[in-house]
């Protein structure tokens, strides 16, 4: 726990957040869902951004600075 607050999260993730990743990666390695550009600013180089963890597969596709700018 320590070491995950000092590289600035507050807590680590819930089963919903590592479920939902799992999620991800394994649609992205069998091909059922696609990496897009950043929807805020078209940087090709993305992350999946979960608005609901409940909805795994439902994800915003996000590069890394827009993603931070999003949660902090």
């Amino acid at each position: 726990m320590r070491d995950w607050r000092a590289r600035g999260r507050e807590k680590p993730p819930g089963l919903a957040e590592s479920r939902a990743r799992a999620v991800v990666s394994m649609a992205l390695h069998r091909g059922t869902i696609k990496r897009g550009s950043c929807e805020r600013c078209g940087a090709a180089k993305v992350e999946a951004h979960h608005d609901d963890y409940t909805k795994p597969r439902q994800v915003r596709w996000l590069c890394r600075a827009c993603h931070k700018h999003i949660h902090f």
